[in-house]
């Protein structure tokens, strides 16, 4: 038997949902009730082995998350950065000349993280546009200066 020979006609008007929850119910109360020769027991039966011979694994959500960020490559320029987005960020130095993998939310499109070999190896930043654009102005040091004044009075010969 399936479900429509089960139906009973005394309602000859179905909706939509009505006919959903009696299915629904059909399902519960005799499909997975009912002998199944094919693994010779009831469907409920088998699913209740199932779950006791291999147990579900939960996934944290951090690392659920993990699986769906996207992931780009970027070449580290001299000056320690890359551009993702129109937007530059602040790379560790030693990564300077090489290609980079580094992935993203789109949720969180400035939440951006460097990977080596796929680790994760920092959250990256923006660069600071005011810091950066501070002046270096590095203080004279005494034996430059001093060395300079030698050279100039022709003290060294």
């Amino acid at each position: 038997k399936n479900f429509l020979q089960d139906v009973k006609e005394d309602d000859p008007i179905w909706t939509l949902t009505k006919l959903s929850n009696a299915f629904s119910l059909w399902i519960r109360d005799t499909y997975h009730q009912r002998l199944h020769k094919g693994i010779d027991m009831t469907p409920f039966e088998r699913y209740q082995i199932s779950i006791r011979d291999y147990p579900r694994r939960r996934v944290s959500e951090e690392n659920l998350q993990e699986h769906f960020l996207v992931t780009t490559h970027r070449l580290v320029g001299k000056d320690s950065t890359i551009s993702l987005n129109n937007v530059a960020f602040e790379v560790p130095p030693e990564f300077i000349g090489q290609r980079v993998e580094v992935k993203f939310s789109q949720d969180r499109p400035s939440d951006v993280f460097l990977y080596k070999n796929d680790v994760r190896m920092t959250k990256i930043s923006p660069v600071d546009a005011q810091l950066n654009g501070q002046i270096y102005k590095p203080s004279p040091r005494i034996s430059d200066v001093a060395l300079h004044e030698i050279k100039n009075t022709g003290a060294i010969k």
